[in-house]
Formats: C-alpha cells, sequence, structure tokens
C-alpha cells in the first residue's frame, strides 16, 4: 500500500510531499488546484512500461493525439513545460522505494538503437528521445521512449521485471468502454463474485435481476429487468455504469489500486452512504487501495459517517499557496467539528 507521494516538476506540482495516505484516500480542493494531476501521477508511476502510456495520459484528458511530437505527447507534464528539469514521481510502497524519473536525452544515438523501416515509423519533427528511470528498492532501469510518426516505442537497456508492482485502474468521467467493461465483468464472475455486484446494483435499481454478456460486434453487458427485453447497461444511465466500472476494478486485482476521479459523479447524494459503504469493505476484502477525488460536500461526509474503520481513511485537501499545492490532512475529529459548524473542507 502507498503510504507517501512525492512529486518534482510534475505538471502543476514544483515542489510537493504527502507523508500520509490510507486504504481509502479521499481529495478536495478547488478546481485547477492539482486533483487529477495527483492521481495521473499514480498512474504513472504504475503504468510505466507500457508503450502506450503517454498515449493514455493525453487521453484522460480528453486529448486525442494526431500527432506524437514530444510538444504534444509528453511536455505537458514537466512543471511549466520547462524540460531541461526533471520530472520525478515516487512513492513507498509496502515499504519499498519506488521512483521513476523522466528527462529530456538529448545525447543517444536513435539510429543504435531502433530503425525505422517505414512512413509511419519515421521520426515527426524536432523529435528527441525522453529518458526514463525507474527505481524499485535496490534496483534501477533505464529506457528511453522515443516519438514516431503513428505512435511511440520504449526500448529499456534492462526490461524492467513483469507484476514487480500492483495493477492500477483508473477511472475518469465517461472512461467506461463497453467492450472493456464486460472483459472486467467476465474477469470478476469467473472469481465467483458477480451476484456481490448485482446485490450492490440493486440498491441504485432495484428492479435489476441480472446482468450478462452478449457479443456482437463487440461484447457488451446487457441488464434484465423481470420479463422485461434486456437492456444495454450503457443506457441505464450514469451511475449503473460507473458503479459497475468501480466494483469490478476493485475485485478484479486483489492487491490492486483503483484511481477514481469525481467520485461523486452520476450517483445521487443519498446513494453515496451505500457507495462508501460498499467501497470499504470490498476495499478492505481485496487488499485494495482507493485514491478518489470529490468536489462534493456531503461526499465527504458520508465518507467520514459510513466508513467503519475510521483508521483506514484519510481526507486530503490540496491548496494553492504562490507557486506550490499544500496538502492539508484533516484528522476524523477536525472532519466531525468542521461538518458541525459548518466550515469549508472541500
Amino acid at each position: 500500500m502507498i503510504t507517501s507521494l512525492h512529486l518534482n516538476n510534475f505538471r502543476c506540482f514544483r515542489n510537493f510531499s504527502l507523508d500520509q495516505t490510507a486504504r481509502i484516500t479521499l481529495i478536495g480542493g478547488k478546481n485547477n488546484v492539482g486533483k487529477t494531476t495527483f492521481l495521473e501521477s499514480i498512474f504513472l508511476l504504475f503504468a510505466y512500461n507500457n508503450p502506450d502510456i503517454f498515449v493514455k495520459i493525453n487521453i484522460l484528458r480528453k486529448n486525442l493525439l494526431t500527432s506524437f511530437s514530444p510538444d504534444i505527447t509528453w511536455e505537458h507534464l514537466f512543471y511549466n513545460k520547462d524540460v531541461s528539469k526533471d520530472v520525478g514521481i515516487e512513492v513507498y510502497n509496502d515499504g519499498k522505494h519506488v521512483k521513476i524519473a523522466l528527462q529530456r536525452e538529448d545525447t543517444i544515438a536513435f539510429t543504435s538503437t531502433f530503425v525505422p523501416v517505414n512512413q509511419d515509423l519515421r521520426m515527426p519533427i524536432n523529435w528527441y528521445p525522453l529518458k526514463i528511470i525507474y527505481t524499485y528498492g535496490e534496483k534501477q532501469y533505464i529506457g528511453h521512449c522515443f516519438p514516431l510518426q503513428n505512435g511511440m516505442t520504449i526500448n529499456w537497456e534492462i526490461t524492467p521485471q513483469n507484476n514487480m508492482l500492483p495493477i492500477v485502474r483508473y477511472i475518469g468521467i465517461g472512461s467506461d468502454v463497453p467492450e472493456n467493461l464486460a472483459v472486467q465483468f467476465g474477469h470478476v464472475v469467473k472469481s465467483g463474485q458477480k451476484q456481490q455486484i448485482i446485490d450492490v446494483l440493486k440498491l441504485l435499481d432495484p428492479e435489476l435481476e441480472d446482468i450478462s454478456t452478449v457479443a456482437e460486434d463487440i461484447p457488451r453487458l446487457y441488464i434484465q429487468k423481470g420479463t422485461k427485453p434486456l437492456l444495454p447497461l450503457s443506457v441505464m444511465g450514469n451511475g449503473i455504469s460507473r458503479l459497475m466500472q468501480i466494483l469490478c476494478s476493485i475485485l478484479e486485482y486483489p492487491g490492486g489500486i483503483v484511481l477514481i476521479d469525481e467520485v461523486e459523479v452520476g450517483f445521487h447524494h443519498t446513494f453515496f452512504p451505500h457507495l462508501w459503504k460498499t467501497i470499504g469493505f470490498l476495499a478492505k476484502k481485496m487488499n485494495v487501495q482507493v485514491f478518489a477525488t470529490t468536489h462534493s460536500y456531503e461526499c465527504v461526509q458520508d465518507a467520514v459517517s459510513s466508513l467503519p474503520d475510521k483508521e483506514e481513511f484519510c481526507y486530503i485537501r490540496l491548496n494553492k499557496e504562490g507557486d506550490d499545492v499544500i496538502p492539508y490532512i484533516f484528522p476524523d475529529d477536525v472532519l466531525q467539528y468542521s461538518f458541525e459548524q459548518n466550515i469549508e473542507i472541500r
């Protein structure tokens, strides 16, 4: 489990340190203070070995890449787009030091490591390799990411071991892709936990009886309500789809990390107690760590009142102070007092 996070020159974080987290960490703060960036830093750190990681980071921001030049693909990850200063993301995870450093590399001979063989594999204009230095405990891995005309590739001097880190899942707003969700649900069904998902979804829609996968042009999830015709999950409203994605992400990978941006989206505030009880129960059962952001006062209140184990919950508000983002950690007693006095804590 992640117990601390330190960021240097990553997007809006010039120098940021957080030395307290929990199994369920809820993050608040004003717009553009860095809540989503906080989640993205963890996603980038734990999904480092995916050649498409920079594409995925852009997709999280709804930025569809039409060019893979460094200016568009990764320079916005650097504080003020200053690529002369390294990006650093580091955590302690289960007692091990894990760090990634990104830096501009101008000296490597590209042709010595990769030879373009067609038009799509040519270099874009103004290209340069991005050096990746990855530290896991005592071991260090060095690689280079090369932008191409039609994608990217990462070449490692020594290939990092597979499965040395937990699986990380990022749930953004509108990030549920029907075929991906169907695959996730299939894994949950194989693990024998289908009924658990149905029982929770019934809290949103009491008429729901069953969920099944139908393979047409792509696999899709369908909802069964009594004798009514099957309905695609996607037409049942944002709440059902988003809850399904959260549940599957927690149940699919024991020991993993789930990142949820704006956790309240799609849910009426009366459902928040059920949401937090479910997240708390499943996260502990599956040994999953959850980081979520919110703008909702009610969402924070219900997290505090509904999660049974207060020691496994942490609320953090991010504040912008000058050029730095500062985390303020609210202990349970301070949160309770803030609610009683109607003090703004978002």
